[in-house]
């Protein structure tokens, strides 16, 4: 039997063996592992391997292919040049053929006698002529046959413009117009009498008889083109003298400006302008004369002034009286290149200068003739205002003639307006940069593009100042502007009166556009705007004030001043224009507020050409005491930017508005006028709504801490109803719980309490619900489009959906109800109704009435009744009787209004929205 020690013995060992069998299998299991990973790391590198290998191959069979593609668009190029090259041998080898067949006839021609038929060349000619046309059958391109089109259309379109010239307003335009016919004069006809005589003729003839008849031809030529193109007649001619017959002064004026303009840019032969009398003339690069001068007399023949008889052989008219001979006398008195018109004709010319492109004119004095001593006239000198050349010409003193009174400038021709009037200051300077923007959505400056700006003031040359004066000058004496003075009146200053507002402002805004394009001497900078000229040169700013002749706000100092032009004028009207002057920036155009409301709601606006009105705001400014001040901007220089006055502010302007890119809150109001006929309100209800208006603007115009508005008003559409904008939600929603509170405490009169819809209301444990006139308020927050001028008011106008919004809150709002639009589908940053109900839980009282559908809205509105502090029980819910608890009820508005009307609405404003957008972008 073993012992215990044996067994313990074996025991050992079996043991021992166990491990050790257990250890061999941990390491054949490891080594089995480790062989299985290198067997996986292996594939894998022979899988890399074969990838690259595959992409290796991919990338140098590319290379391949554009390697080939590059020998074979070589190869190709050099084929064709040879092919080129093959090509015109084959035309050079050809072209030898047909020559040496034209060579061989003539030969044969000449051996035969018949020499006329050996230069024929026939062969050589058609040969050439296939050959060209096969050149553009194949060598023509596509620049080639672009330029064949636009050939085309040049061509195309020079036989409209000479179809349109030599018919349409030729042959058509004659048929159409009535002419001068001397056959149908009577004594009760009017007549223009037109001479015409050539200066230094006499010595011209002598220096180059030739030269003279040339220039003489040419110009009878000239002067009957331009005759029979105004509609005139030729009545008779002496030598190089033409006279002339019209039928209206505006014809008569405007062949006078057509012919010099004509003689000015003809091209004369050397052996004209060689002449001393006819010699080319230019000063600063303006060309002033060119060939003949020619002198011209304008006089009108009233009725009864002149006799029409006609010769018994030619059956022309011969005209005599003292009409004619005064027209002759005017003719001879005046200087080559100059035009002269007597006082009948300027008296019948003022109210046609537009007819005649408001020319520049010049009164040159009372004046005598020596041939007429009985015969004495104002006499005017006229010229075309769109030639510089022409303008600058200088001529000397009027000849064969004696003055009795001396010239007066141009705009104090006659006697000042009386009446109502319009009375105008200019300010000129000249900057070397002003500020200018791309649009007139931004019509207020941007401190961040314009803070490196400054409009830097320069001193104005003396030449500058030359062309200034006379640009303003000749634009006042088109409107007829009357000149005048005030006491210590600036350099820079002048004053124009005029007889209306209309009129005042053409000025303006044609002076501005005429500086913008005058030639100016020193060729200033130009600023553009898209390719559009916004500032070039001097500027000029105006100011336009409405006053009356009859009181004392304008009248003359000095009653006994001699001169016209020397008369002073004061009064509260003059002091009240200097203070509006004062406010205003260079090339801007300021109005009064009596000025304004003479143009604002009438058809002038549109004869202005639409400029665009921006409302500066409501200023107290001195001498003039409170008054809305008001810009016009010409539409072509829309660019233009400018500052506000810098007087004591009432009530903000346009440009002070809340900006569209910060958000803007905006409040619509609506009162609520119960049974009563909008077209027919009583008067006492008209007081309530001056109330409500008063409390408004109150409330909108009141100042903060740092001087800023609270809010703005854009609009009144109906009695009350505003249209308001703020800055932030706080304060939109601070003025409606204002205003509903100011409401229920008026102290309103009886009878108005009396009155159906206006009496007094409470609930059921006697607390105020209504009380006096009711308003029904909608506020929303947004960011609209883009904002402008309205053209009509010239206040800051917004569009987009968060317009439309406001609006609909406010038609779903009861009468005393503030509803809120928290947010909709269309907010730039959507956050939970509560979260928006918890930021303003510390100021106002809102309570959620849940999302709701509005009418021509898209999407779902999450709305919040905003109960005035003082009044937390005036709690009216939505679309029915809802309580505070359970408010958050959702009411379908939608359901409410299903009639095909309605949705017919909603289809239009969906089309305005989309087409809005599409419009923006």
């Amino acid at each position: 039997m073993p012992s215990m020690r044996d067994m313990e013995h074996g025991s050992m060992q079996a043991m021992n063996m166990k491990r050790k069998g257990t250890q061999a299998a941990a390491n054949a299991s490891a080594s089995h592992s480790s062989m299985s990973r290198r067997k996986h790391q292996h594939q894998h590198k022979q899988a890399g391997t074969s990838w690259t290998k595959s992409v290796e191959v991919m990338t140098r069979g590319k290379a391949f292919l554009a390697t080939l593609l590059k020998f074979y668009r070589v190869y190709l190029l050099i084929f064709w040049k040879l092919l080129g090259y093959l090509f015109e041998a084959v035309m050079v080898f050809l072209s030898i053929v047909p020559a040496f067949l034209d060579w061989l006839v003539c030969s044969i021609c000449v051996l035969l006698g018949k020499v006329s038929c050996a230069t024929d060349f026939a062969m050589t000619a058609g040969y050439s002529t296939w050959l060209n046309e096969t050149y553009m059958i194949v060598f023509e391109t596509e620049k080639g046959r672009r330029q064949k089109r636009r050939v085309k259309k040049a061509e195309k379109l020079y036989r409209k413009e000479l179809f349109d010239k030599a018919v349409t307003n030729g042959l058509l335009k004659s048929a159409t117009a009535k002419s001068l016919d001397v056959r149908s004069l009577d004594k009760t006809s009017t007549l223009v009498f037109v001479f015409t005589d050539i200066e230094g003729s006499t010595q011209a003839q002598l220096q180059s008889p030739s030269g003279y008849q040339q220039a003489v031809l040419k110009h009878d030529i000239i002067i009957r083109d331009a005759l029979y193109s105004n509609r005139g007649l030729e009545l008779d001619t002496e030598g190089d003298a033409f006279r002339l017959a019209f039928g209206n002064v505006v014809d008569a004026v405007k062949f006078c400006m057509d012919f010099q303009e004509s003689l000015l840019h003809c091209k004369w032969p050397k052996s004209v302008t060689k002449m001393t009398v006819f010699k080319i003339k230019s000063e600063d690069g303006n060309l002033l004369f060119a060939g003949p001068r020619v002198r011209m007399g304008i006089h009108a023949a009233v009725p009864g002034t002149f006799d029409v008889k006609f010769n018994m052989v030619t059956n022309k008219p011969v005209i005599s009286g003292p009409s004619w001979r005064a027209a002759h006398s005017l003719g001879d008195v005046g200087s080559g290149g100059q035009i002269l018109i007597s006082d009948t004709v300027w008296s019948l010319l003022q109210q046609n200068l537009s007819d005649v492109g408001f020319p520049s004119i010049k009164h040159s004095g009372a004046y005598v003739f020596d041939d007429l001593p009985e015969v004495s006239m104002d006499i005017f000198s006229i010229a075309s205002s769109y030639d510089s050349g022409i303008l600058l010409r200088k001529f000397g003193d009027l000849r064969r003639c004696r003055q009795l009174a001396r010239a007066v400038p141009i705009g104090t021709v006659g006697t000042p307006p009386q009446g109502e009037i319009a009375v105008v200051a200019l300010r000129a300077s000249q900057y070397e940069t002003l500020t200018v923007q791309p649009s007139l959505t931004s019509f207020r400056r941007d401190p961040k593009a314009v803070a490196d700006e400054q409009n830097l003031l320069m001193e104005m040359s003396e030449a500058n100042n030359e062309l200034l004066i006379r640009t303003i000058l000749a634009i006042s004496q088109q409107f007829t502007g009357y000149r005048f003075k005030v006491e210590n009146q600036c350099e820079e200053d002048c004053f124009m009166a005029f007889k209306s507002v209309a009129d005042a402002c053409r000025f303006c805004i044609s002076l501005q556009v005429a500086l913008v394009c005058a030639d100016w001497p020193d060729e200033p900078k130009a600023h553009y705007i898209n390719a559009n000229l916004i500032y070039r040169g001097p500027t000029v700013a105006c100011a336009i004030h409405a006053t009356n002749t009859d009181e004392a706000e304008f009248y003359n100092v000095a009653e006994e001043a001699v001169e016209n032009y020397d008369k002073k004028f004061a009064g509260a009207g003059v002091d009240g224009l200097l203070s509006v002057l004062n406010l205003g920036n260079a090339g801007q155009i300021l109005l009064t507020q009596s000025a304004w409301l003479n143009v604002q709601y009438c058809s002038l606006l549109g004869e202005l050409d639409q400029p665009f009105p921006i409302d500066c705001g409501l200023y107290d400014i001195p001498n003039l005491g409170v008054s809305q001040v008001v810009e016009i901007l010409p539409r072509v220089l829309k660019g233009r930017v400018f500052n506000d006055p810098s007087c004591e502010c009432f009530a903000p302007g346009a440009r002070r508005s809340p900006v569209s890119a910060n958000g803007v809150a905006f409040v619509f109001t609506c009162p609520e006028l119960g049974n009563v006929d909008t077209a027919k309100i009583p008067g006492i209800v008209e007081e309530a709504i001056e109330v409500f208006q008063n409390m408004t603007r109150q409330l909108v115009y009141a100042r903060d801490e740092r001087g800023n508005f609270y809010g703005y008003e854009c609009q009144e559409v109906g009695p009350g109803n505003f249209m308001l904008a703020f800055e932030s939600l706080e304060l939109a929603m601070n003025y409606a719980t204002n205003i509903q509170e100011k409401l229920l405490d008026f102290n309103w009169d009886p009878q108005l309490l009396q009155r159906p819809g206006f009496e007094e209301q409470k609930d059921g444990e006697g607390r105020l619900m209504q009380r006096g006139l009711r308003v029904s308020i909608g506020v929303a927050f947004g960011y609209p489009h883009y904002m402008m001028p309205h053209p009509n008011t010239g206040r800051a106008d917004y569009f987009g959906p968060i317009v439309n919004l406001c609006a609909r809150v406010k038609q779903a709002a009861k009468p005393g109800q503030i509803l809120v639009a928290l947010k909709s589908k269309d907010d730039k940053k959507r956050k939970k109704t509560q979260d928006i109900i918890k930021k303003y839980a510390k100021n106002f009282e809102l309570i959620s009435l849940g999302k709701h559908t509005l009418r021509g809205i898209n999407g779902t509105v999450a709305l919040a009744e905003l109960v005035p502090r003082l009044h937390k029980h005036r709690v009216f819910g939505f679309g029915g009787n809802l309580s505070p608890e359970n408010a958050s009820h959702i009411v379908n508005i939608g359901q409410l209004a299903e009639s095909k009307i309605m949705q017919y609405q909603d289809k239009v404003i969906q089309g305005l929205l989309s087409a809005e957008k599409k419009l923006l972008r």
